[in-house]
């Protein structure tokens, strides 16, 4: 059985993030099942508006999961995200690449921080 994060990808589990890589197509494939089973029920029971309500579940929920894979996959020490892009901190469009780049992480490309930050216990 194939993972959206396959085991080899360090990084993105040591911080916690592993629950966002993936999750567009997640959502798009089980969207795809809601449609296929409501046209079938659709033809079934001549009800043609029951077929939308995947559709508009699968729209609203499209924004939501490119927010959460573009925006909350971040470095907790130095805040550096990999998802987008350096010159313009805009989101990159190659999703399969990004995969990819993620899945190969094993510390912060950028300040090479693995997993969270360790909290400093202060002294009262």
């Amino acid at each position: 059985k194939k993972r959206a994060v396959p085991e080899n990808s360090h990084w993105v589990k040591s911080i916690g993030k592993e629950k966002f890589v993936g999750l567009q197509v997640r959502i798009g494939c089980v969207s795809a099942i809601a449609v296929l089973l409501l046209a079938v029920t659709t033809i079934w029971h001549h009800r043609i508006w029951l077929a939308l309500i995947p559709i508009a579940v699968s729209i609203a929920a499209y924004p939501i999961t490119r927010h959460l894979f573009y925006g909350k996959i971040v470095c907790p020490r130095c805040g550096y995200n990999p998802t987008r892009r350096k010159s313009d901190g805009k989101p990159r469009q190659d999703y399969y690449k990004v995969l990819a780049e993620l899945r190969r992480h094993q510390s912060c490309p950028n300040c090479g921080q693995v997993g969270p930050v360790p909290v400093e216990k202060s002294e009262s």
